[in-house]
């Protein structure tokens, strides 16, 4: 094999990875010679179909652990990605990852990072920025006699995906699997096209309605809002429920800049965009629409150029800096935007502000915001937002230092699972934290509506009732449970249990 040709291993046999399966034989500078799965049989399966002679593998440790292969790809469910990115970069296999890259900004941040320490490329699979395509739109917004500044993108994508069954049993609408639901599969796109417009500026807000979601809370249909600097603003819509669109439109002072099919392209070897200029006919009778100009990209596939570009960047061993970047900046965006959907659609600005602007596509120029700082000069629009956003919180008790004589106690928790209690309006809700999981008796439809399986819940002033020697946490008439206005990065130890540890009673003395 030519020291040209990168050797690539698919770690999963997921649907998406056909098609990049489809793009490693296509490379001119890659080829699969791996691939794996929990079940070995699966694994063997899909390279007949799609990468015959490949190795087949039962476990995707073994994959890892070939020393032949250079680059992994990841087409894992959102909820284990991080794993297996860590192991990768552990083992100095360059990553190409899906998207949404992590159940959350905190995973997404250990993930680069790790491939950062490990001296090793990591890219997310958003394949349109490497369209040519995108290229030429570039050209057209920068056009400023042609088309102005631009001052709004908007943009939307929507799959009809089934039926009952379907949103009962999809992955897609797992929330331990794939908590962002639609705005991660479908709005991760949306995102990305609204930065790639502004030059991947950050925004200064963001703004997001769930308008359905699943009965654990997966987002289905949603719509979102972007604020940037200078009144420029972007707006999108996802959902799995309607019709099939993929539509994106800049739009400037001048002209609008508009692709049909800015996700995957509608046809194999033509992409097009088209710019148009309208205007208003005498008497307002019709307002004529001009197409100003309308281009056609032939021959470019943008699945193939992904695999090229990273297979290239392992050849060479020059990092690039500016993916690992955007992908953290994306998923910054989607993880406010969450947080403003549980805050019942408030602005927010997101929390981890990108520490230098990717590279590839630089802002022309640089301003700061105005607000009042610390000491009482004018600050940034980032620490005013902060200060609006993110109130100061109470002291937060562990699980695991909850014991019999606990009072007063505030918890952060997920709620593991919901068991029936003998009230009719009462029930047992398994809760936990890292440090480990108690029952909580939860009374009342204030309380019991909020305890569902997978939801974040913030508890106030609670205390400990011993059952029979064991202990269960309460919430009386002076505390409070509420659903987290965010979500929580940790994982609950779900050995640890806290509600199975026994006490004698005896009086105090």
């Amino acid at each position: 094999m030519a020291e040209s040709t990168v050797r690539w291993g698919i770690i999963g046999t997921a649907g998406i990875a056909e098609k990049v399966s489809v793009a490693l034989a296509e490379a001119s500078n890659a080829t699969c010679v791996a691939v794996a799965s929990r079940d070995k049989d699966k694994a063997e399966k899909f390279i007949a179909d799609n990468c015959p002679g490949a190795r087949a593998y039962g476990s995707y440790q073994e994959l890892l652990d070939d020393d032949e292969v250079q680059v992994v790809y990841i087409p894992l469910p959102t909820g284990l990605r991080l794993e297996w990115v860590l192991k990768a970069a552990e083992k100095k296999k360059h990553v190409l990852c899906e998207k949404p890259i992590a159940a959350n900004l905190g995973d997404a941040r250990k993930m680069v990072d790790a491939c950062q320490a490990a001296g090793v490329q990591f890219m997310d699979n958003t394949m349109f920025l490497l369209h040519e395509r995108t290229t030429a739109m570039r050209a057209v917004l920068d056009d400023e006699e042609l088309f102005g500044t631009p001052n709004h993108v908007i943009s939307t994508f929507s799959l009809p995906l089934g039926n009952f069954d379907f949103f009962k049993d999809n992955i897609r609408l797992n929330r331990n699997m794939e908590p962002y639901g639609a705005l991660g599969d479908l709005g991760w796109y949306c995102a990305r096209f609204s930065l790639w417009a502004f030059r991947y500026e950050d925004p200064e807000s963001v703004s997001c309605e769930f308008l359905e979601e699943t009965s654990d809370g997966v987002p289905v249909t949603l719509a979102a809002n972007l604020m940037f600097k200078g009144g420029r603003t972007a707006s999108f819509t996802c959902s799995f429920k309607q019709a099939w669109r993929q539509w994106a439109e800049v739009v400037g002072p001048k002209c609008a800049l508009r692709v049909e099919d800015f996700v995957i392209p509608a046809e194999i070897n033509v992409s097009k965009f088209t710019v148009t200029r309208g205007s208003v006919s005498a008497k307002a009778l019709t307002f004529p629409n001009e197409v100003v100009k309308e281009e056609a990209i032939k021959g470019c596939q943008q699945h193939t150029k992904v695999v090229e570009k990273l297979s290239d960047i392992a050849i060479s061993g020059n990092l690039e800096e500016f993916w690992p970047k955007v992908a953290i900046q994306t998923q910054m965006v989607l993880s406010a935007m969450v947080t403003s959907a549980r805050r019942q659609t408030g602005w927010v600005q997101p929390r981890e502000r990108t520490k230098a602007k990717p590279k590839e596509e630089a802002p022309k120029g640089k301003g700061k915001g105005k607000g009042k700082s610390k000491n009482g000069e004018k600050g940034t629009a980032s620490e005013e937002a902060e200060k609006q956003f993110l109130p100061k919180k109470p002291h937060f008790t562990r699980v695991g230092a909850i014991n019999p004589g606990s009072s007063g106690v505030n918890l952060e928790v997920k709620v593991l699972s919901i068991q029936k209690a003998a009230g009719e309006d009462s029930l047992i809700a398994i809760v936990g934290d890292a440090s480990g999981f108690i029952k909580l008796i939860a009374q009342g439809e204030a309380e019991t509506s909020k305890m569902k399986e997978g939801a974040d819940l913030v508890i106030r002033n609670a205390s400990v009732k011993m059952m029979k020697g064991f202990v269960h946490l309460q919430v009386g008439k002076w505390g409070k449970v509420e659903t987290s206005k965010e979500e929580f990065n940790f994982v609950p130890n779900e050995k640890t249990n806290i509600s199975d540890t026994e006490y004698e009673l005896v009086p105090n003395k």
